[in-house]
């Protein structure tokens, strides 16, 4: 594999699992799991967020049905994008 091509799907990975822990951290502190106002959480969950809204914003903003009732589907088509790329760089370049 070009060095080029590894290091670009190892950053997607590294996004990918930002992505997750963003998840999985926004339904813990919803549902009064994790308390938001413990400064490593609130750290932790807002160094994530400037990680994630960036492309979350132009998701939403390129599908707005993503945001429909009180369910957001926008990480799902960002998680199977970024997926989808990884794939076709392993294919194609790998």
């Amino acid at each position: 594999m070009h060095p080029l091509v590894y290091l670009l799907d190892t950053l997607l990975s590294i996004y990918n699992f930002s992505l997750m822990l963003w998840i999985i951290l926004s339904w813990l502190i919803f549902l009064n799991i994790v308390n938001r106002y413990n400064e490593i959480v609130s750290n932790v969950f807002l160094l994530l967020s400037k990680l994630v809204s960036p492309a979350l914003g132009f998701v939403r903003k390129i599908f707005p049905f993503t945001v429909s009732c009180s369910f957001d589907l926008s990480p799902l088509i960002l998680l199977i994008f970024i997926n989808f790329v990884r794939y076709a760089l392993r294919y194609y370049f790998g």
